[in-house]
């Protein structure tokens, strides 16, 4: 996960206000909650619904630095 600006998982998480720990397990497809699923998905410029797999057409042009898996994580 890369968004611009903020290229390591430390400053990512920080972005999100979350711990580090909770980032890299999500990362890892531990199960993410909805309100942090958003917060990613607005940070990296996604769709929406991106990390549910509702829009998984591809990675939009304009997002930033997108490096997920295809797969989807669960959301808890």
């Amino acid at each position: 996960m890369n968004a611009s600006g903020y290229s390591t998982l430390r400053s990512q998480a920080i972005r999100l206000g979350l711990p580090c720990g909770a980032l890299r397990t999500y990362a890892l497809g531990g199960a993410i909650p909805e309100d942090v699923a958003r917060d990613i998905e607005w940070m990296m410029e996604l769709p929406a619904g991106w990390l549910d797999g509702e829009d998984r057409g591809g990675v939009p042009e304009h997002a930033t630095g997108v490096d997920l898996p295809q797969s989807s994580h669960p959301i808890a």
